[in-house]
């Protein structure tokens, strides 16, 4: 078996050592693989069968074979590519993590490539933000409270990206040194994508802050609901939607270095997006992994009445789950 994959449990979250960042973003690799989008339905009822026969009679299962143990993997990770956890539902191929790279190369071609006029700023950060928020909500909890949320996370997203993009354009079109307006056209084009990815997560779960999220001893058992713990995961969330698109940064250096060169227009076009689409499936399972899924804190720093209930049971760290 592979060096540093684990044998298949039911119990395991992964295949990879999710406490140090190289496992995560593996993890995240495999969760963001593009060839997950082919998956069909069919497909995915022998995964569920698969899964299930496993869990009946895992006797029958050689995980010392590799390829039966890795198969149990792909399994797990077809099913948690394509279906949503809370609903059950088969999610659409557009609100898959895997179709994150092909969906975003022509948003990112729009906001990274094309000239940085107002229109461009305003058509292409909205369309951004419409895509993040159809995904956020196909990927929720499907309840009143998770469209609410959507739809409040995207007019303030919006807002904040078009408004940061039409506040930097005005402020730096004044300047004209060469090599300040290569510097403040990066910041045009990827500081309010930057901004819009950390408050379309801060206000979309902004009901963390104010209702908290479960804590869990190691064992997996809730011991309460933690403000504390849900404003920690609100803010690693949101710092790792913020350097989402920091990757496109070089990238746009890149593609400025390439514009010295005499191509074609439909050569540098496919350079371009080539280029992007290497960005993008890059920079999610970077900025994603920096923080764990399923954190830890010590039960010192709870609140008051939580930290009493952690001292009786005698629970040094409690775990909660940050989302994605």
């Amino acid at each position: 078996m592979k060096t540093g994959i684990k044998k298949f449990s039911v119990d395991e979250e992964s295949m990879y050592d999710l406490n140090t960042y190289t496992g995560r973003l593996y993890h995240f690799s495999r969760m963001t693989d593009m060839r997950l989008i082919s998956l069909k339905e069919n497909k995915l009822n022998s995964y569920l069968n698969l899964l299930e026969n496993y869990k009946s009679n895992p006797q029958n299962f050689n995980l010392e074979n590799s390829e039966i143990n890795n198969e149990l993997w792909k399994a797990r990770y077809g099913i948690r590519s394509a279906i949503n956890s809370e609903t059950g539902k088969i999610l659409p191929i557009y609100a898959r993590m895997c179709a994150f790279v092909p969906v975003n190369i022509p948003i990112a071609f729009g906001l990274m490539c094309l000239p940085v006029t107002k229109f461009n700023i305003l058509a292409f950060n909205t369309l951004n933000q419409c895509y993040n928020a159809m995904m956020n909500y196909a990927n929720g909890s499907g309840t009143a409270d998770s469209l609410k949320y959507t739809i409040l996370s995207f007019g303030l997203a919006v807002s904040s990206s078009v408004g940061v993009g039409l506040f930097l354009k005005n402020k730096f079109s004044r300047t004209q040194t060469q090599n300040i307006s290569l510097f403040k056209e990066v910041l045009i084009r990827t500081f309010p994508s930057c901004v819009a990815g950390f408050l379309n997560i801060f206000f979309m779960r902004s009901d963390y802050f104010v209702k908290g999220i479960y804590v869990k001893d190691e064992s997996g058992k809730n011991i309460g609901i933690s403000k504390i713990c849900g404003a920690k995961a609100v803010l690693e969330g949101g710092l790792s939607r913020f350097v989402l698109p920091m990757p496109l940064i070089l990238n746009h250096f890149i593609l400025k270095g390439i514009n010295r060169y005499p191509f074609g227009k439909n050569i540098k076009i496919a350079i371009e997006l080539s280029l992007l689409g290497v960005a993008l499936g890059f920079g999610l399972p970077c900025s994603i992994a920096f923080f764990k899924q399923n954190s830890k804190v010590s039960s010192y720093l709870l609140e008051k009445e939580l930290k009493e209930i952690a001292d009786k049971q005698g629970i040094e760290y409690v775990f909660y789950n940050k989302g994605l």
